[in-house]
């Protein structure tokens, strides 16, 4: 993960801000702490039970990437295979886990197995030849005996490939195949943070060149076309279920160097802050989720029943040292 730490540190522009900006209290549905230091790369299951996420733990004197799985309703956490950017499967079944190793590549392992087994488990498909870090995933159609999955990554370049998973009549999985070649992503642009949209027409990215967030209409040759211009420079986008929202972070204090987008591999520091913004496609109008002074609030991500959940990291950690925080927008 390290390769994409420098696509945070090259800004040091004004973040605009459109005029349709409108600030709301949304409900407070949960929250969960953890004594523990999540990189930039976490995800919660669709119904919000459960969280994987990445964290360097201290290994011989050195930081080590490893994946956690936690379980929000009993707050056991528990470590799972792979050492970054661990995913659901838009669903409660699969989990996803990329590598950039020669014998691993896409692993997709069964949830039931990870929460039993941990590190242990063994995946059920690996896709040797699609590597990289960094990525999401869209469902293109289901039924109830397939799902056919669209997958983006990065990996020097971004790349995505389409799976079927064959399904039996109570939902396991009978069989997986890759129904399409690794398929360069919009190489007549330059941009990072690749995030596709649930249904896979879309996807979001931080074009470095000129430093501007943007969303692409995605085309299945590889081809793309910028659709919408954010307005703001965001980190990363997140689709809502149905594309008509967008959810982003934006720092609204910069760091030291003046930058708002920087290297942040691990958590922000004290001096700067971090909130939470909702677009509504539909209507143009965006809104101010969060009113931190104190904190970073980042990286939000939509449950199937349209509540976000973010990570914040507070300046003061005497009361707890990371948070995930569950929220249920009022204008839907």
């Amino acid at each position: 993960m390290i390769l994409f730490a420098f696509l945070f540190s090259i800004f040091a522009v004004a973040n605009e801000r459109p005029a349709k900006e409108v600030s709301v209290s949304p409900q407070l549905i949960s929250t969960t702490d953890i004594n523990d230091t999540p990189t930039y790369f976490f995800k919660p299951s669709p119904d919000g039970r459960y969280y994987t996420y990445t964290t360097w733990k201290p290994s011989d004197g050195h930081y080590a990437d490893k994946n956690i799985l936690l379980d929000s309703q009993s707050g056991v956490s528990m470590p799972i295979p792979g050492a970054y950017d661990p995913m659901f499967t838009l669903n409660m079944r699969n989990v996803i886990v990329p590598g950039q190793v020669a014998s691993y590549g896409l692993r997709f392992y069964h949830l039931e197995d990870l929460i039993n087994q941990g590190v242990a488990a063994q995946p059920f498909f690996n896709d040797t030849e699609f590597k990289g870090v960094y990525e999401s995933i869209a469902v293109l159609r289901k039924t109830a005996t397939e799902v056919i999955y669209r997958v983006i990554i990065e990996f020097n370049s971004r790349y995505f490939r389409d799976y079927k998973e064959t399904l039996d009549a109570s939902g396991k999985t009978i069989k997986m195949e890759i129904i399409s070649p690794v398929t360069q992503v919009c190489s007549n642009y330059k941009f990072a943070l690749p995030m596709i949209s649930k249904t896979g027409t879309e996807f979001s990215g931080l074009d470095y060149s000129v430093g501007k967030s943007r969303v692409y209409k995605l085309n299945n040759d590889g081809t793309c076309e910028v659709s919408e211009e954010l307005g703001y420079l965001a980190g990363k986008i997140a689709f809502g279920y149905n594309s008509r929202y967008i959810a982003f972070h934006v720092f609204e204090k910069a760091d030291k160097l003046g930058n708002y987008a920087f290297s942040h591999i691990s958590a922000p520091d004290s001096k700067t802050v971090a909130n939470i913004y909702l677009k509504d496609r539909l209507t143009n109008t965006t809104y101010k989720l969060s009113n931190y002074v104190d904190g970073n609030a980042m990286y939000p991500e939509f449950l199937a029943n349209g509540d976000i959940v973010y990570i914040l990291h507070p300046h003061d950690t005497s009361s707890f040292k990371v948070r995930f925080v569950r929220i249920r927008p009022t204008i839907y």
